[in-house]
């Protein structure tokens, strides 16, 4: 809390005396006023400011006055500022003895505006005789003749009165300050006094304590997080030679796609890296089998032998399944054989920056003349999904490396084809990509949905 402080000075009656204002600890105080209260003998005759504050004054009756501090350029932030010398006259008849000058009223602002709290602290005044002026009235009444002697025994007689009574009339006004404790990077001091008038001051510095250093092991830094090197902090305060090393970042080694078969799991395109374990590796598993009926319903002969059109296995069932002639069949839930279409995307070769147009192939019951596809296509967010070639074409693309088709097309003898657009990233490195057909089916004009089965396609990006 900033203490508002009036220096403690001596006087005799007749005299000038001077008592500095101090402000300590201030937090940037922008202007003040403050009501003085003081002894009758006391005339305030001025207000001198220290070029920081502009003074006035407003005396009223009963020894009250009011002093106005108002900002004349940047605030006060020192610890402790004497900002003004309040210059009294002592009246000529005054009584001998102490007097008191006190800050019965304030009102502070700071830089901001704010009205503040403060301490005060009063000024004591010390009114003591004036030897001089008691020798010149002696010699006065005792009528002593002849002006030169008078003049020399005066002139003697003050200046040894002057020599013996020096420290208590023209003694030191000292302004307290408070100690401060050293820091590890700063000097601190004792309490001391400094004279307002002369200067003199017992101040009395205190050494910087220096840092107590606590050692911190360095870490090594990682693919996704920083390091740093040896260092050091300070157990009084924030001091630290802390350097961070940034985290390394992946060393990425390209993994080409592979399709998923009826027996064997297939992946998209992914990285791993050579310093640690990361990996983007995404696994996708087997497709279902897709059988070809040669009979329709249960007119085929025992153990006739039907063949998987994507891994050419072939299986006996001692009944033919009950599926349309001519359609594709796979197992459903219930282990029990369902009619299923097939959407086959074709591989294509390709270059980066090109724009393909991959076929999507459509083979289904013999017996659909159009059917409405729709399906999730997932492919690598460095492509881009333009369009599909298809009647009533429905494109939603996630931003993701996915989207969702939806277009009909014009099946003969069960079998159709439209087309996926693609436009290829032109920083796309070389390798094996692949387009994931998942989540599909296929739905006739008669309403009829049918599940399908998506064998997916890969795309070898190739230098130009």
């Amino acid at each position: 809390m900033p203490v508002f402080k009036l220096g403690s000075v001596t006087t005799y009656p007749g005299g000038y005396f001077d008592v500095p204002l101090v402000i300590e600890t201030s937090p940037e105080i922008r202007n003040f006023e403050l009501d003085l209260r003081f002894d009758e003998r006391f005339v305030l005759k001025d207000v001198v400011g220290n070029g920081r504050y502009e003074m006035n004054f407003c005396p009223f009756s009963g020894g009250l006055i009011t002093v106005n501090g108002n900002p004349d350029g940047v605030p006060v932030r020192d610890e402790c500022s004497e900002v003004a010398v309040l210059r009294f006259r002592t009246e000529a008849d005054s009584e001998i003895g102490p007097g008191n000058i006190d800050i019965v009223d304030y009102l502070v602002y700071s830089s901001s505006g704010e009205s503040i709290e403060v301490d005060v602290v009063r000024c004591t005044v010390n009114v003591r005789k004036s030897y001089g002026k008691r020798l010149t009235t002696y010699f006065k009444e005792n009528k002593v003749e002849g002006i030169l002697l008078i003049s020399i025994i005066l002139v003697a007689l003050i200046a040894s009165v002057a020599l013996a009574d020096h420290m208590e009339l023209f003694g030191h006004h000292y302004v307290h300050y408070d100690s401060k404790d050293p820091t590890c990077t700063e000097v601190g001091w004792d309490e001391y006094d400094v004279c307002s008038k002369c200067g003199h001051s017992t101040y009395r510095e205190i050494p910087a304590m220096g840092h107590d250093p606590v050692y911190h092991d360095a870490k090594v830094p990682t693919c996704t997080e920083v390091g740093w090197d040896v260092y050091e902090t300070c157990s009084r305060c924030d001091y630290t030679t802390y350097r961070e090393v940034p985290a390394l970042g992946h060393d990425p080694v390209f993994h080409d796609a592979k399709k998923p078969t009826c027996d064997e799991v297939g992946w998209f395109e992914y990285d791993t890296c050579t310093i640690c374990d990361h990996s983007t590796y995404t696994e996708i598993g087997p497709v279902d089998h897709v059988y070809a009926a040669t009979r329709y319903g249960f007119s085929g002969s025992e153990g006739t032998a039907y063949t998987c059109i994507v891994c050419g296995g072939t299986i006996v069932l001692e009944e033919p399944v009950d599926v349309p002639a001519g359609a594709l069949w796979a197992y459903g839930a219930d282990g029990e054989p369902v009619t299923v279409s097939v959407l086959e995307a074709i591989s294509v070769p390709v270059c980066p920056g090109d724009t393909v147009r991959m076929p999507l192939v459509v083979s289904t019951d013999p017996s659909y003349t159009n059917v409405d596809i729709r399906a999730t296509v997932v492919y690598n967010g460095a492509f881009t999904l333009e369009s599909v070639d298809g009647t009533g074409q429905c494109l939603t693309v996630f931003g993701d490396g996915s989207c969702e088709i939806g277009c009909g097309t014009r099946l003969s003898g069960g079998h159709g084809a439209l087309e996926l657009v693609f436009t290829i990233g032109e920083d796309v490195p070389c390798g094996r990509y692949l387009i994931h057909l998942e989540s599909a089916e296929t739905v006739t004009s008669g309403g009829e949905v049918c599940r399908a089965i998506g064998l997916d396609a890969i795309l070898d990006v190739t230098e130009k």
